[in-house]
């Protein structure tokens, strides 16, 4: 309880200084102060259809505004995937050395096709990003609330807790923070369909299905068995039809959706042993597994959140006569978060690929996804209590606090605040092979260096406002590549990499030259070029 108040303390006192250095974000605050108190009024007064969409917009709004950990990630890869486009050579691959790497490895194009129209119109590629993202979140919302509604009718309740229940999923730590505080835009669009990939099958839209399950393994393939497990666990549990008929039309669906998507990953996954991949990470997968104690943690986002652990009880205990398919769907739920534990390491380990996942608890938001849908089903009339309604206003109001943390200027240095500080994560090798994209491992070319002397310098020191003056080339360990531009004298310096360090060369061998970095362009303008 404790760090969340420090967390609400440190949103409340940094809100003037963040208006004082950027007075556009006083709008966005207000804008989020009154869809969060249009939902409450809303929520009070029993009118939970209208306060699931007030939440969403209120967690929209500081979604298109958050400065969250991969942003400049995915920005990175926009910009090399656009500059090919303009160029007039646009390929998946680029060209190091003797080998061709492919640019999108853990990710496809997807989700950056759909933001280059808007680079296109003037918008930066941060701004163009996060529409695209706010258009997923919302698209997941209007799917979610439907697909409850249409279990809680089933279920012979006519009420709006279906309302209800989408709020509780949209303010459950991972769902809203996968988009917010993480920005893993791909992996959270991939999740974003899933309602609405179970809505096609339930309305047996055969062939939109296919079409999301396509999209889905396109934008994150990495994280598409996830999905593709929730959306078929959950269909399986719910529909009404016989198992044997259905289990086979899922199987065609998800063969042909995979098919369909396979010229997005399956050259990229054919060369991943030409890049470093899951050793080339910041931290091992084995690291990433949780204790116990760690889903309790509301705060962060790699935790189902206060509201479902206290109304998962309280429905089953209360609404008794729905145990059924509500109790598979709970057991699905209890499992993924297991496999989440530091105990289910030796069972992961015997998972074919289960490492290219890249962080195990990815699996949160299919845990949470099976754990609302049990709700779903185990729903019952006199749920929407004073009780129920102040828990999930105390969600919503969590939700908003933790959003806001992220709302700030987008200074000039948020390209490469990781890289400029040797204390933040991100720091080293994963900077260099990120942007090339050898992950870990730069490209090699230690022939082009010579034998010469050079002078070893931190990439912090690039960025300060004198830069670095030095006749000798520099030597950079762990230099970003392809967020920044480096210089000498004014002029452009195309760096040449070896092991894990960026050599930058003089112009004039012998001359003293002054060295510099900087974000590029279209970093350094959260909403327009210019």
């Amino acid at each position: 309880m404790s760090a969340l108040l420090e967390k609400a303390s440190a949103t409340f006192g940094a809100i003037p200084a963040h208006v004082a250095a950027a007075p556009y974000l006083a709008g966005v605050y207000a804008l989020v102060a009154l869809f969060f108190g249009l939902f409450a009024a809303a929520l009070l007064r029993g009118r939970y259809t209208a306060a699931s969409r007030f939440i969403a917009l209120a967690l929209a709004t500081a979604i298109l505004f958050d400065v969250g950990h991969d942003l400049h990630d995915h920005v990175g890869r926009l910009l090399l995937l656009n500059e090919g486009l303009t160029g007039g050579s646009p390929s998946l691959f680029v060209e190091v050395g003797d080998v061709s790497l492919p640019v999108f490895y853990y990710y496809s194009t997807g989700v950056y096709v759909f933001a280059l129209p808007l680079t296109a119109l003037g918008l930066s590629a941060v701004m163009a990003l996060r529409i695209v993202m706010v258009g997923f979140f919302l698209a997941m919302a209007f799917g979610a609330r439907r697909l409850f509604a249409g279990i809680v009718a089933q279920e012979g309740d006519r009420g709006e807790g279906a309302g209800l229940l989408a709020i509780v999923f949209l303010t459950a730590n991972y769902v809203y923070l996968d988009f917010a505080h993480r920005n893993a835009f791909p992996e959270a669009a991939v999740y974003a369909l899933i309602p609405l990939v179970v809505l096609a099958l339930r309305a047996e839209r055969t062939l939109l299905a296919v079409a999301l399950v396509a999209l889905q393994a396109s934008l994150h393939p990495a994280v598409f068995p996830q999905a593709a497990t929730a959306a078929v666990l959950a269909h399986l549990v719910l529909t009404p039809r016989p198992l044997p008929r259905e289990a086979l039309r899922l199987l065609l669906v998800f063969a042909a959706g995979v098919v369909l998507s396979s010229p997005s990953w399956v050259l990229a996954f054919a060369n991943k042993d030409e890049i470093a991949g899951v050793d080339g990470l910041p931290v091992a997968f084995e690291d990433t597994f949780l204790r116990v104690t760690d889903i309790f943690r509301f705060h962060h986002y790699a935790s189902p959140g206060l509201a479902l652990f206290v109304l998962l009880p309280l429905v089953f205990w209360t609404c008794r006569g729905r145990r059924g398919a509500a109790g598979l769907l709970l057991a699905a739920a209890v499992a993924t978060l297991v496999l989440q534990l530091e105990i289910a390491k030796p069972l992961v380990r015997l998972i074919p690929l289960a490492d290219l996942g890249l962080f195990i608890w990815r699996w949160m938001f299919v845990t949470i996804w099976f754990g609302v849908l049990a709700l779903a089903v185990a729903w019952c009339a006199g749920m929407e209590r004073w009780g129920v309604r102040a828990l999930v206003l105390i969600a919503g109001l969590l939700a908003v606090v933790l959003v806001g943390l992220r709302i700030e200027p987008a200074a000039s240095d948020n390209a490469y605040a990781g890289y400029a500080d040797p204390d933040r994560a991100g720091t080293g090798a994963w900077g260099f092979g990120e942007y090339y994209p050898r992950y870990g491992t730069p490209p090699e070319d230690c022939a082009a260096l010579g034998a010469g002397e050079s002078r070893r310098v931190p990439f912090s020191a690039l960025t300060a406002p004198d830069g670095v003056t030095s006749a000798l080339p520099l030597a950079v360990p762990g230099a970003p590549v392809g967020i920044v531009s480096y210089s000498a004298d004014g002029a452009p310096v195309v760096g040449i990499g070896c092991d894990d360090t960026l050599y930058l060369q003089p112009p004039a061998p012998g001359a003293a030259s002054v060295f510099r970095a900087e974000p590029d362009l279209a970093l350094r303008h959260p909403v327009l070029k210019v």
